[in-house]
């Protein structure tokens, strides 16, 4: 952390010319969870820290412009293929070489997950199986106890924050297609390249968005000798009509592995999430999100289909519209259902929590 600090405030003293915007965003909730009798856990009643980041970004020129963001709630000291803190979300340079192509280099978002996964994650509160792993809920001792469960290893969030190179060329104002090419997630055995494809973009005024992406990579978790990855892909699309959002996503992860030097399997993880929101109201905002991960193990393992459903309803409330202060209240229910397995395991969350979101220097 001690590196990112002085590398920001380098670039905030080098003048007005490199000068943007330095902004906090801080979420902190308070959550409480129970358990049924088939999950075995502990009910319990904690504060958490879900954001904490410092955000650094702006231009050096017309067609030159950087973004450095570090997560205080993240580890400082780990660090990832690049020996750069896992802290450190984004640490690119974007070069707009013409008016319809921009090169970026460094550390950024490989945009999988569909809408999911490119919402802030101060904005989230019930993730899906599928996007988040096995931190999406406790229940994961339970449903996902295998680590070559493509839920733990194939989970888009693994794979959101990439370093490499991405070009993307504009088209008709309001839509995108970007190639990039980055570094193995992790010091692993693998040195297999991560490649992906994004398109995205809007129409109808913006009321109509949309994004595709596919992702392939080594898999985060190969051992010395073993050429295994895996292949996300993601759609999704969101509709504003009359001050109502509905959305939805559809993600189909597969982890490739090799349990023996001659044997291969493929386990398929596929999520499909529905959201809503009414836009409607001056200072509160109402939610709605359905989710549902399938885990589908290779037909050579023993290992039994787990469905993974989730169901949220979650308030916002803003007392002024350019305030930088946001408070919420959200409900969240989660179930696990094994084939061949009596116990259904769930979890009851509640939490309220504050977000501050705002720029130091304005």
């Amino acid at each position: 952390m001690k590196r990112y600090t002085s590398l920001m405030l380098t670039a905030m003293l080098a003048g007005p010319s490199a000068f943007a915007s330095l902004n906090l965003d801080f979420r902190t909730d308070l959550r409480s969870q129970t358990y049924n009798t088939d999950a075995a856990t502990d009910n319990t009643n904690y504060f958490n820290v879900k954001t904490g980041r410092l955000d650094y970004q702006g231009k050096m020129s017309e067609d030159m412009n950087f973004r450095v963001r570090a997560a205080f709630n993240k580890n400082a000291t780990a660090t990832n293929n690049e020996n750069v803190q896992t802290a450190v979300e984004y640490a690119y340079v974007t070069n707009k070489m013409t008016d319809a192509l921009a090169l970026t280099v460094g550390r950024y978002n490989s945009d999988v997950g569909g809408f999911e996964g490119m919402t802030s994650g101060a904005d989230l509160y019930m993730t899906s199986a599928g996007y988040l792993g096995l931190a999406s809920s406790n229940l994961a001792t339970v449903a996902y106890s295998s680590t070559t469960s493509a839920t733990n290893i194939a989970s888009s969030s693994k794979y959101l924050y990439i370093t490499g190179a991405r070009l993307a060329y504009k088209f008709m104002d309001t839509h995108e297609v970007a190639l990039q090419i980055a570094n193995p997630i992790v010091t692993s055995a693998t040195t297999r390249l991560t490649t992906g494809l994004v398109v995205k973009g809007s129409c109808m005024d913006k009321s109509l968005n949309y994004v595709v992406n596919y992702l392939s990579a080594g898999a985060a978790t190969a051992a010395p000798g073993k050429d295994e990855n895996v292949n996300l892909i993601g759609a999704g699309v969101t509709y504003l009509f009359a001050n109502n959002l509905i959305g939805t996503d559809m993600l189909m992860n597969q982890y490739k592995r090799n349990p023996t030097a001659t044997t291969s399997a493929t386990e398929k993880s596929t999520t499909n999430n529905v959201t809503y929101a009414y836009k409607g109201l001056e200072t509160i905002t109402p939610m709605l999100k359905y989710s549902q991960t399938v885990e589908s193990p290779d037909s050579a393992t023993s290992a039994n289909k787990t469905t993974t459903t989730g169901m949220s309803a979650v308030a916002e409330y803003q007392p002024k519209k350019d305030q930088m202060v946001r408070y919420h209240v959200a409900y969240s229910q989660l179930s696990d259902k094994t084939d061949s397995v009596s116990a259904t395991p769930s979890q009851t969350e509640i939490l309220v929590g504050m977000r501050f979101n705002g720029d130091f220097l304005k």
